[in-house]
């Protein structure tokens, strides 16, 4: 009786481990995996950025307002009304800006660059997104 108890001890410890991994696992998103996301052509790229310098689509041009654009595919019931008012934390390393929003209590981690990085009013493109 003894022993089957240490074993059944020693069984279940591993597994419980095994379980708890996952959630502690992060989850990376590329653009590649998204719908819609699959990426642009140079060709596109400066069309979509013609059509910001006239005024459409400013959203491109904030690297906030396309993080949680980015968002709203990987989460197809985020409202676009709830998406705009989340707020988000911008900070920028090197020539890359970071988006970071909470959403569903995880922490989205969303890495985006210049499409034009001579260009100050540069349209931007997500790199990754991290979700903790």
């Amino acid at each position: 009786m003894r022993i089957s108890r240490t074993l059944l001890i020693l069984l279940i410890i591993p597994v419980i481990f095994l379980m708890a991994v996952p959630a502690l696992a992060e989850k990376i998103v590329y653009p590649k995996d998204v719908h819609f996301f699959e990426g642009f052509t140079d060709e596109q790229l400066k069309e979509i950025q013609k059509e910001v310098d006239g005024g459409y689509h400013s959203w491109y041009a904030d690297p906030s307002a396309y993080a949680k654009f980015f968002m709203s595919y990987t989460y197809p019931r985020l409202h676009p009304n709830i998406r705009k008012k989340m707020p988000a934390e911008l900070t920028f390393e090197d020539k890359t800006a970071v988006v970071e929003v909470i959403y569903q209590n995880k922490k989205h981690l969303i890495y985006l660059y210049r499409a034009f990085p001579e260009d100050t009013k540069s349209i931007w493109i997500v790199e990754k997104m991290i979700i903790e």
